[in-house]
């Protein structure tokens, strides 16, 4: 009789790491370690569930969804009480960052860099949205009669008139409501009873590669089809490395707006997309060894 020896192949175990998940454990770990809140489980289910809002595409964690075993006050107040976090709900008396990594602002907990994001976006909307006068050179009575003309429904026409008296313009609507025609129509109007590109150059830009040419076809549609249109990293010029942009406030668009700007002041129009982005690149989650705040 004889002996052989059988050699059996075990696969190794497959391990699935869910790295969201292992992100938002890293950086609990981390700021209940700087914030000495390693046994306050509170604490660390905050940090835990603001991470995982930044990965999801949010800019904060809203604390209203935390009160269920705590309400939204005694959140608030665990949270003020830890040195890693500073509360700006009354107001900051200056423009320096806060000196901690976290923000509270009302019922929301953000990571610094994103509330200094968010705040300055907020401050340039504000500085932009000013009600703007026509001046007596501008052909008023023929843009109004152009828009009464135009094949558009009612909310159409008024975001048109709306959009001549503020120097912001945000537009929102759901699928098929008729926002990007209605910019088209705008730009139409602009270029056709104030002045020709010489005097007026328009500068059109989308989220997306889609988008840009849905525009573009609208575009096309109400005979603007020469005006450029790209996506919005395009326009700013994004740097191959995605560190970056060539254009920034410092640094604005080329173009002769700056010259027209003293007869009539330049215009911006937002059309929010429909749905924001849940997922977002690599490298706008938080990441440990990449974590900077001002101090």
């Amino acid at each position: 009789m004889n002996e052989h020896n059988t050699t059996h192949d075990v696969a190794a175990p497959v391990v699935t790491v869910d790295k969201p998940s292992l992100i938002a454990s890293e950086f609990r770990a981390f700021m209940c370690t700087l914030g000495e809140c390693e046994e306050d489980g509170n604490a660390g289910r905050a940090f835990y569930e603001l991470a995982t809002a930044l990965n999801d595409g949010h800019s904060c964690l809203d604390l209203t969804g935390l009160a269920i075993d705590n309400s939204v006050v005694e959140w608030k107040d665990l949270l003020k009480a830890l040195p890693v976090v500073t509360d700006v709900t009354s107001g900051v008396a200056d423009s320096t960052a806060p000196p901690t990594p976290l923000v509270l602002n009302g019922n929301r907990l953000y990571m610094q860099r994103y509330y200094l994001y968010e705040k300055r976006i907020a401050d340039q909307l504000r500085r932009r949205n000013q009600p703007r006068l026509l001046t007596d050179d501008v052909p008023y009575n023929a843009i109004v009669e152009a828009i009464k003309n135009l094949p558009a429904g009612t909310d159409q026409k008024t975001a048109l008139f709306l959009a001549l008296h503020r120097g912001l313009t945000v537009i929102t609507g759901g699928p098929g409501t008729g926002k990007t025609t209605t910019v088209a129509h705008l730009i139409k109007l602009y270029r056709s009873t104030i002045g020709s590109d010489e005097a007026l150059r328009v500068r059109v830009a989308a989220p997306t590669g889609k988008a840009a040419n849905r525009l573009a076809l609208a575009l096309a549609d109400v005979g603007q089809g020469d005006i450029p249109v790209s996506t919005v990293h395009r326009l700013l010029g994004r740097y191959a490395d995605g560190r970056g942009y060539l254009l920034t406030s410092g640094n604005h668009l080329p173009g002769s707006v700056s010259r027209y700007a003293h007869r009539y002041s330049p215009r911006s129009v937002l059309i929010p997309s429909r749905r924001p982005p849940l997922q977002r690149k690599r490298s706008s989650r938080p990441t440990i060894s990449k974590m900077r705040w001002s101090a």
